[in-house]
């Protein structure tokens, strides 16, 4: 009978080897290596065999019995408590129990997994420079890790990431910032100019600003412990799904023209805005969910990408009717209207197009990071290229549409700016008549309203003239 051999740090180690002859989950509750649950080799003492008597593998107890024994040994006969003890009665049982595939298979074909490097590694971060141990003899792959329950491994092929907390501190930091000068910016330099919309804006920093904190969390254990909690990547990954949500219905209001062509939306505008919302957030759950479970990785990368395109194609098909409908305000009114009246309805339409353009490049950087990590690349790349690209896709985005003074046809107007339905939008100077000078309120209501043809048309403009003086007088100008 030939038995299989074991590599470095098996259990062939002290006359003693083990097969996966035979091999079955042990009933260990209440034993030594109560935690080793898995297929287990059988272990066999070499000095009673010979080629024609095996002998008989060691019982239950005879095989907890060795991994005492090991773990003494490891521990160089001094008594290791704390978790330096835990992580090497974990690397003394993984060797006493070593992992089959599959039981009962023959001996030629299958193989146990010895304990892989970075079992050794966890015991020699948790234990004093006197009980460190060699692991270089240990495998690095097909091989076995245990971890508790609770946390689990990144796959060596995806790293280094030790780099990894350092950059989710830095990028932090940067967050931090950008959102308190965003927010002071938002509610205190502008606060009698910033509408709605860039109110909405100013909470997406402090979302990603709640993601990172979770992020720096997260890498930060797992690099100091080898191994990583599942519970705290829950959490990364919730706030991370309801920073994307934030993150696609603002682009959405944005495409949709909330704040920005009209003051706000009909119900039935909200109610698919809210619709959206949820479909996103939902799909997105139960898409992470099932990956864990049910799908394939091929699966898992189809459905992901059905259901950021459906969004991502829904966005675009909103800004693309906002930068028809502005295009056909320009040229309708600019044949109307002084040039000078239409330039912020053309930078509008700038906007808007520079905006189209910033939701095209999240969508390529979307492909992107989701096919380096289809393709097993290294995961710093995919998380600096994310990270880079979010910063300045949403900085960009942010200073697009930032408060600006009022203009006629800009519509950027705050709530509070209004009077029974009327906007009230100061800094306009329009001369009324020689004797009257030039207005100081300009009261439109609304400025582009439809017309018999199926078009539409400014509306008429009410000025004030000289408040101050002659508070009470009123006369209408016509802008056609």
């Amino acid at each position: 009978m030939a038995l299989l051999a074991a590599g470095a740090g098996s259990a062939q180690s002290d006359g003693y080897l083990a097969s996966c002859l035979g091999a079955q989950v042990f009933q260990n509750d209440g034993k030594y290596c109560d935690f080793a649950t898995w297929t287990s080799a059988l272990i066999w003492k070499m000095g009673n065999m010979t080629y024609f008597n095996p002998s008989s593998p060691l019982t239950l107890q005879q095989q907890n019995a060795y991994a005492q024994t090991l773990f003494t040994s490891l521990a160089g006969g001094k008594d290791a408590t704390g978790d330096c003890g835990v992580a090497l009665q974990r690397l003394a049982c993984v060797t006493a129990f070593p992992k089959c595939s599959v039981a009962g298979a023959s001996l030629s074909s299958i193989s146990y997994y010895a304990p892989c490097r970075l079992q050794c590694e966890q015991a020699n971060l948790r234990c004093p420079s006197s009980l460190q141990l060699s692991c270089g003899g240990y495998a690095t792959k097909d091989c076995f890790l245990y971890v508790p329950p609770g946390y689990f491994v990144l796959p060596p092929s995806q790293g280094p990431f030790d780099a990894l907390p350092v950059l989710y501190a830095t990028v932090l930091a940067i967050w931090l910032v950008f959102t308190a000068l965003w927010n002071y910016w938002a509610f205190v330099v502008e606060k009698n100019s910033c509408v709605m919309l860039c109110r909405v804006v100013a909470g997406v920093p402090a979302l990603k600003c709640v993601v990172l904190i979770f992020g720096v969390s997260f890498w930060s254990t797992c690099v100091s412990w080898d191994m990583c909690s599942f519970w705290m990547s829950v959490s990364l990954i919730n706030t991370h799904l309801v920073f994307e949500t934030g993150e696609i219905v603002l682009f959405l209001l944005i495409a949709k023209g909330w704040s920005i062509t009209r003051e706000t939306f009909h119900s039935n505008e909200w109610r698919g805005v809210i619709l959206a919302m949820s479909f996103f957030y939902m799909c997105n759950s139960i898409i992470i969910v099932l990956q864990q479970n049910a799908l394939t990785p091929q699966e898992f990368w189809i459905s992901t990408a059905v259901l950021y395109g459906i969004m991502y194609l829904y966005i675009l098909k909103s800004a693309v009717a906002q930068i028809w409908m502005l295009a056909d305000q320009v040229s309708s009114l600019s044949r109307n209207m002084p040039a000078n009246l239409t330039t912020p309805l053309k930078k509008k339409l700038w906007m808007y197009v520079f905006f189209l353009v910033l939701v095209l490049v999240s969508m390529l950087m979307e492909v992107y990071a989701q096919a380096l990590i289809a393709d097993s690349g290294k995961l710093w790349l995919v998380l600096v290229s994310y990270e880079v690209s979010n910063m300045l896709i949403l900085g960009t985005m942010g200073w697009i549409f930032r408060p600006r003074r009022f203009s006629p046809f800009f519509f950027m107007v705050p709530a509070r700016m209004t009077e029974n339905g009327v906007q009230r939008i100061p800094f306009l100077e329009i001369s009324a008549s020689p004797d009257h000078g030039s207005s100081a309120i300009i009261e439109l209501a609304p400025l582009i309203q439809p017309n018999a043809q199926g078009g539409s048309e400014p509306n008429e403009m009410v000025v004030i003239c000289e408040p101050t003086l002659v508070p009470t007088s009123k006369f209408s100008v016509g802008l056609k």
